[in-house]
């Protein structure tokens, strides 16, 4: 039996995946022989690549998801700002400011820079702002459809 591993294609928690080729005691297979194999393999390595960007989206959604780290990104939504100016624009302690910047900080959501003593926040790539911004496009036309709906049933 041949162990293939491919530490890059683990899941989230960068655990190894382990995919068993199984060949036959008989010494006489060819490379010809193999190749069904590898292409399981190949097709299994791929589902697997799947699976760990879905694994990867849902984490980062999961971070996005959080009703303060949404009002942080509003704040840092077109400037740099520090905690203390952060938390005077959420009306969050420091210490709860400090654990979310910390958390969004940590999926690259947020980048931080120091000047002096003072450490300033930013958002780590735009493409987050306008995502936010296409969220609450989608949320508007849910809501404007409800408002239809409803204005509809009651005539």
């Amino acid at each position: 039996m041949i162990f293939v591993t491919d530490p890059y294609f683990g899941n989230c928690f960068a655990k190894f995946r382990y995919i068993h080729i199984s060949l036959y005691a008989d010494r006489r297979k060819t490379v010809m022989d193999i190749q069904p194999l590898m292409q399981e393999f190949r097709q299994r390595r791929e589902v697997n690549v799947n699976q760990d960007f879905y694994c990867l989206h849902s984490d980062l959604c999961k971070t996005l998801a959080n009703e303060k780290r949404q009002r942080i990104l509003g704040a840092l939504r077109d400037k740099e700002l520090t905690v203390s100016q952060l938390v005077e624009a959420v009306g969050m302690s420091q210490a709860n400011t400090s654990q979310h910047l910390s958390i969004l900080r940590s999926k690259g959501v947020v980048t931080s820079r120091r000047e002096g003593a003072h450490i300033y926040y930013a958002i780590g790539n735009p493409k987050i702002i306008q995502a936010f911004d296409l969220i609450t496009e989608v949320m508007q036309e849910n809501l404007a459809a409800q408002n239809r709906n409803a204005g509809a049933l009651g005539e």
